[in-house]
């Protein structure tokens, strides 16, 4: 945990004083374990979704690395970290084109990893530590890929914004394909589960933009069923809230489309529970912008339904 790398990071510095013949190992371990708590923090805060404060850490634990003579090498690892964090932010805060660039420039910094690792590989002694650095190379190439993956999410959605809606379901069906690839080459199940959240999510809405294209309620219909499916591998509540807010709204809409022509009673009323749920769902989530939008849609259809059935 980060309290135990800071502990060993003061019985390091304490040990400056005892042996100063060593001081410049024991000082440069102090901060090592300093930089191991920082990230630490920063896996913490990024499975709380604290994004910002995960970039934060994973900023300061690439500045503590900058600072060493023997572990300097992986200092570009944490920074490309840190951009993800912050790419993550600016998507939560619903900003794409920002977010785009994010995740961009963590890309740059995965491959400036790759290289600075390979370079460095030949000259590790410790079996530990060339261990270490073999499993970062390894998973340097997947980062990137993600990034790219991510690149063409965010895209997705600022295309989405733009009414483009054709080119956004292109996109967005390039980043499944993306994650896809990735998705089959990892080693753990909590790693596959987190990924098959984010394709499943990514196909919905994929199929939402065809909806749009097209014109057509089937796309809607199984958009709800991949938010459905995504709520089986959600990994906190906030994230099940808000796939099961746009698989209730993916109905309504697959029903709104469908009597758009031929009003029906019944089906009106469908859409409108449909739209409701998925308000409440929203606000749950604490994704007031995305509620306020359903009770409009709702409105809508309502006003529609007044003056139809």
């Amino acid at each position: 945990s980060a309290r135990n790398f800071e502990h060993a990071s003061e019985s390091y510095r304490k040990a400056v004083r005892k042996f100063p013949l060593l001081k410049d190992f024991f000082k440069e371990h102090s901060i090592y374990m300093l930089s191991w708590s920082e990230i630490e923090k920063a896996r913490d805060n990024h499975k709380k979704q604290y994004y910002g404060h995960a970039r934060h850490h994973f900023k300061k634990a690439a500045q503590l690395h900058g600072n060493l003579e023997h572990w300097k090498y992986l200092a570009p690892s944490y920074l490309a970290w840190a951009m993800v964090e912050y790419g993550e932010e600016l998507s939560r805060k619903d900003r794409p084109e920002e977010a785009s660039r994010a995740f961009d420039q963590a890309a740059y910094q995965f491959k400036k990893t790759a290289q600075s690792v390979k370079t460095h590989l030949p000259a590790i002694e410790s079996l530990e530590e060339k261990t270490m650095a073999t499993n970062i190379l390894r998973g340097t190439d997947a980062r990137f890929r993600y990034c790219l993956a991510r690149i063409n999410l965010e895209k997705g959605r600022l295309l989405d914004k733009k009414g483009d809606h054709a080119s956004s379901a292109r996109v967005y069906g390039a980043a499944v394909k993306l994650l896809k690839k990735i998705e089959g080459r990892l080693e753990y199940e909590r790693d596959r589960r987190e990924f098959r959240f984010l394709i499943l999510v990514s196909q919905a809405w994929e199929r939402m933009m065809k909806a749009e294209t097209e014109a057509s309620p089937s796309h809607y219909k199984q958009a709800s069923e991949y938010f459905e499916n995504a709520e089986e591998c959600s990994s906190n509540q906030r994230s099940r809230m808000l796939v099961l807010g746009h698989c209730q709204f993916c109905k309504a809409l697959e029903i709104g489309m469908r009597i758009a022509n031929v009003m029906n009673k019944a089906e009106y009323l469908a859409a409108k529970k449909h739209l409701e749920n998925a308000s409440n769902h929203y606000v749950r989530a604490r994704f007031q912008e995305a509620s306020e939008y359903a009770k409009a849609q709702s409105f809508f259809l309502m006003r529609t339904g007044i003056l139809t059935v």
